[in-house]
């Protein structure tokens, strides 16, 4: 569970990173 919660997180950061890029 823990892990799944850190997976998300790093998705979600990545997103993040690439809407604000563009």
């Amino acid at each position: 569970m823990f892990g799944f919660f850190r997976f998300s997180c790093v998705i979600v950061l990545k997103s993040m990173i690439k809407w604000r890029r563009y």
